[in-house]
């Protein structure tokens, strides 16, 4: 579960770019290579129209020249005639040579052709490699300058809770690491070498930068095949030419910025900017982007997942819901409610870090009056004038002596104890026949939140109850048709108290506040416990992983919480 604030802002830079190079076998860039035995031409032809056909594909053809002379060397029938015509078309093109010894051993020199990249985007290589060995092993490239920028932080190794974690990944590292490489071997090309004396392959290249970069670009058929000396690696100074900014302004139907997800790929599926180069604030596990620091987050007030620390700074407006076991996710709001906090919740897929299937796995359905406004949506999400659901089952119009809950509050204030009258709209739907995986499922496994989990029995019958203060107090069961039915409850209230509709664990609407006597709600002793509890437990989880220079000021942050707490637990005398 998460907290969050709303706030929102995307501005990214996107361009694809392609560029061909091709790696030729050869000693060294100043000799010659040793003549080659020519490929016999039925197999020579096949790998050619399988390159021209992948660089097609990949946005990046031959020139109309180079391809000529390619289809003319294809129609001869003077094996070495054709052989030396399709060299003398790609070799021009060749930015590293790679050489397979008769003992197997490789070795790397640069060629001729310009090494130019583009600043966040992908070029092409050809390769060719001279295979004097008929190796057929997997062709591999890698590079240090290819290597991950994050990574979890280690801690020393002589205290597993070492107050200074050293960092894997320096600031030198991430400077370092602004390459990307990658084999095309997607059909038709191929993964292994075919064991020709020359073939082809293909690489792609990123860079994250722009202007002048140098990367070590190391070959290898498998462990051992490295030529003595190092020279099975080149050292290259490529050119990286800048992309163009390009700005995004999300405006909603009435012309006012508005949220939006944006993925940017290409033809072949590659997502811009690298996932594999992002730095905070985006994520290498997920596709979108996020642009900027959330602006709710200063020096001042950081932005934190400890809902329990996060709470007690009144910080929170929502809980997220739907898209954990739903078992934790009310377990850490129900407690907070307890303690006279009034943090609101929103359903969420978490689209694709923990549900990759679709977006709408988690919903918020928000009461509005009028025309759909983003606005008002927004606010009535804050206020509470909304239910969660995973689509369903439905708890509408939920009231409490006829208050609606997000208006006026969502507080109802009594001068002494009486019953209160529950009321909702309420529907869900069930196939007649139990989805017998669905119900036998843990909690903690997907789906989380279902209405099948919900079905009483082998009845198409599901439970609405009514929650005080965390506790189901009344139940009936609602035929799951699909159709919307009315229900109302009788609730009586001793003392200051939350209420809530909910068909568990499929629906659950978000509460309604009722003071008994101008008291405020101090539901429970033991939530209270709990919460403070969780601030010592996040405490001694996170303590050793923050930094020296931060650490006094985040052991403020978790006291403040712990204050607060002891407060209310001073002013709380229910169990």
């Amino acid at each position: 579960m998460k907290s969050f604030r709303l706030a929102s802002v995307m501005r990214r830079r996107a361009t694809a770019c392609w560029l061909v190079f091709i790696l030729l076998s050869a000693p060294g860039a100043a000799q010659q290579p040793a003549p080659l035995a020519p490929v016999e031409l039925q197999p020579l032809a096949a790998q050619i129209k399988r390159l021209i056909e992948t660089l097609d594909y990949l946005g990046a053809p031959l020139n109309s020249s180079d391809r000529q002379a390619l289809e003319q060397a294809l129609n001869e029938t003077d094996a070495a005639w054709a052989n030396r015509a399709v060299q003398d078309a790609l070799d021009k093109h060749r930015l590293v040579d790679i050489h397979i010894n008769p003992e197997g051993r490789v070795r790397v020199a640069q060629g001729g052709v310009r090494p130019e990249l583009v600043e966040r985007g992908w070029r092409t290589f050809l390769v060719k490699v001279r295979n004097e060995a008929g190796v057929t092993a997997p062709l591999e490239i890698v590079s240090a300058n290819a290597l991950p920028v994050h990574a979890r932080a280690k801690a020393d190794s002589h205290s597993p809770l070492s107050h200074n974690p050293r960092p894997s990944i320096t600031e030198s590292d991430v400077v370092n690491r602004w390459l990307e490489i990658s084999l095309y071997t997607k059909p038709p090309m191929r993964q292994r070498l075919s064991g020709l004396v020359f073939e082809y392959f293909i690489v792609q290249l990123y860079s994250r930068d722009e202007g002048k970069r140098e990367a070590r670009l190391s070959f290898h058929v498998g462990q051992g095949t490295q030529d003595l000396g190092l020279r099975n690696e080149v050292d290259i100074l490529f050119t990286c030419q800048p992309s163009t900014d390009v700005t995004l302004r999300v405006l909603d139907e009435q012309g006012k910025p508005a949220t939006a997800s944006f993925i940017i790929r290409d033809a072949q599926g590659h997502i811009y900017p690298s996932q594999a180069k992002r730095l905070a604030p985006d994520f290498a596990f997920q596709q979108q982007i996020y642009g900027k620091v959330n602006q709710l987050s200063t020096p001042a007030h950081l932005m934190r997942y400890d809902i329990v620390v996060d709470v007690a700074h009144d910080l929170v407006d929502l809980y997220s819901t739907v898209d954990t076991p739903s078992v934790s996710e009310l377990n850490m709001w129900y407690h907070t409610l307890n303690a006279g906090f009034r943090p609101r919740i929103a359903g969420e897929t978490d689209f694709p870090c923990i549900f990759g299937q679709r977006l709408g796995m988690g919903r918020s359905y928000v009461q509005l009056d009028g025309r759909l406004n983003f606005d008002a949506w927004l606010q009535g999400l804050r206020d509470g004038r909304a239910y969660v659901s995973e689509g369903k089952s439905h708890l509408m119009d939920f009231r409490v002596n006829g208050l609606l809950a997000g208006t006026r509050g969502s507080e109802i204030k009594l001068d002494k104890p009486e019953t209160v009258r529950v009321t909702a709209k309420v529907a869900a739907r069930l196939d007649e026949q139990p989805n017998e995986f669905i119900r036998g499922r843990r909690p903690d496994q997907q789906p989380y939140w279902d209405v099948e989990r919900t079905r009483i029995g082998a009845t198409r019958e599901v439970p609405v109850e009514v929650v005080v203060n965390g506790q189901p107090v009344a139940k009936k069961n609602l035929l799951a048709d699909g159709s919307v039915r009315e229900l109302a409850f009788e609730i009586p209230l001793e003392r200051s108290s939350w209420a809530a509709l909910r068909i568990y664990p499929s629906a659950h609407t978000n509460p309604i506040f009722i003071t008994v006597g101008g008291k405020p709600i101090r539901a429970s002793r033991r939530s209270v416990e709990w919460l403070l509890k969780g601030v010592d437990q996040c405490w001694s989880q996170k303590a050793p992983m923050i930094a020296e220079k931060e650490r006094a000021e985040a052991a403020a942050a978790y006291e403040h919480a712990r204050q607060v707490y002891r407060r209310i637990l001073a002013e709380s005398d229910q169990d």
